[in-house]
């Protein structure tokens, strides 16, 4: 029998697989069903994959990894790295916990497929926006999409181009050295989303004592 079906990332020597990072963040219908636990309860699983396949031909049956593991080369004096799948980069949450366990850097290995040049673009805009708030020197292979190099404080040192001049739709080879972040983390790696909530917090509390005093002025 085979075992649970993951989307991984290995690392391959003599020796076999030495290295693998199963994806965690997997992309809802495409590689599994949402709320198949609370279909489940309900007694609605079999006709809940049944209406899915009706309209997408097929159903993802993957199997999501619990947490985030980071990638090693044996006998290399090289750090460890993350390898985000597809839109994996845009989970603000696994990048941190990723950073926290020592990545250095990050490996997008990507494939966004005919969504076209909007969704290259913004997922090349995910991509610096993670190098910068974390630190990370970051490169981003895609099957279809932007292949590219970002350095840790989110410029785009190489980009790979087919032989027209496009960024996207034709092979090609890009051979860059990818920059490491520093050891230390950044303010953002540490402390995450709270911050912000706390700043939103306070302006709706100002927002309120405003209004109320401007209602106090009017009765006035």
């Amino acid at each position: 029998r085979f075992g649970p079906v993951h989307n991984s990332a290995v690392i391959i020597t003599a020796d076999g697989i030495v290295s693998q990072y199963d994806k965690v963040h997997l992309l809802p219908f495409t590689e599994r069903p949402p709320g198949e636990r609370l279909f489940t309860a309900l007694g609605w699983i079999d006709p809940y994959r049944r209406f899915i396949l009706s309209v997408l031909g097929y159903i993802g049956t993957g199997v999501p990894a619990s947490e985030v593991r980071l990638l090693s080369i044996p006998n290399r004096k090289l750090p460890p790295f993350w390898t985000p799948l597809c839109f994996e980069l845009a989970d603000a949450r696994l990048a941190r916990e990723a950073r926290a366990k020592g990545a250095r850097y990050f490996l997008n290995l990507t494939s966004e497929g005919d969504l076209g040049p909007q969704i290259y673009w913004n997922t090349m805009a995910v991509s610096v926006l993670r190098a910068v708030e974390l630190h990370v020197g970051l490169a981003r292979c895609g099957n279809m999409g932007i292949s590219c190099v970002i350095d840790p404080w989110g410029r785009l040192t190489h980009q790979l181009r087919g032989r027209s001049g496009s960024l996207w739709g034709e092979s090609g080879l890009l051979k860059a050295r990818v920059p490491l972040g520093p050891r230390t983390t950044t303010v953002y790696a540490r402390l995450g989303d709270w911050p912000a909530g706390v700043a939103a917090l306070v302006l709706l509390i100002a927002a309120a004592f405003a209004i109320q005093e401007r209602r106090k002025l009017g009765k006035a």
